[in-house]
């Protein structure tokens, strides 16, 4: 009997050793990391405001004191580009000047030396430092299932939990109210700190070049709601689209 028990020991070893060869590579997924998600014009000036930062650290590098600075030139977007264009346009010009980074309008640079008047197109030397930025929007068609950190169920059935104990075994049961304030806490904290992840993504990249040089460049990657993809896509550039094949 024990030998039969062996034989079938055995080839159950091999037959499970067999499964576990693949074909193909397993596939693995990358170290848990974070992504922020824009949804409010706020989150909008909080990018301005870090690339302004950024933006006069490496001037401060590169050119020492402000006045040592080169003039800074942003294109103004026009009509037919985004809503966070024309916004970000201002936000990104209101946090330049408000740590005294010198930033000039195309009239009034185009004038200067002139004598023409103002015109609507902008002559900027080679000691001028253009930004401009890209927007791109990224649709994903075939996204795979996203799950919450670890610990997160165990809170919130925890909290559940607390609330029976309350119901069954308090005298009071008015005072389940504090157990059920727990639960809700938890389930609120989820939200605010898990907004979830979404199909759709903006990549954002600002240049500043000087001449024929970059001089610095930043790309961002952000969730944003689907709904609200229009307010970032130009129109002119492309939608990009990420489908399965």
């Amino acid at each position: 009997m024990k030998g039969y028990l062996i034989v079938a020991f055995l080839a159950t070893v091999v037959v499970l050793s067999g499964c576990g060869r693949r074909p193909i590579p397993l596939a693995t997924s990358y170290p848990l990391t974070t992504q922020q998600k824009m949804q409010a014009a706020h989150h909008w000036d909080v990018l301005a405001d870090d690339v302004a930062a950024r933006l006069k650290a490496t001037l401060e590098a590169g050119f020492g004191s402000p006045e040592q600075f080169p003039d800074i030139y942003i294109p103004e977007p026009d009509k037919k580009r985004s809503q966070f264009s024309q916004t970000f346009y201002h936000l990104l010009t209101t946090q330049l000047v408000r740590r005294g980074v010198s930033v000039i309008t195309n009239r009034a640079r185009a004038s200067q030396g002139s004598g023409s008047g103002y015109v609507d197109t902008i002559a900027y030397d080679s000691n001028v430092m253009v930004i401009d930025y890209d927007i791109q929007v990224i649709q994903h068609n075939d996204r795979r299932l996203s799950y919450p950190p670890p610990g997160i169920y165990t809170a919130l059935t925890g909290g559940v939990w607390l609330v029976a104990q309350a119901i069954d075994s308090w005298d009071k049961a008015a005072l389940a109210v504090f157990p059920v304030s727990v639960a809700m806490d938890l389930n609120s904290a989820a939200d605010m700190y898990l907004p979830g992840e979404t199909n759709t993504e903006v990549v954002i990249t600002l240049t500043a070049t000087r001449g024929s040089q970059h001089f610095f460049a930043d790309t961002g990657i952000y969730y944003i709601n689907t709904g609200d993809s229009e307010q970032y896509d130009d129109k002119m550039g492309k939608t990009m689209r990420v489908v399965n094949e």
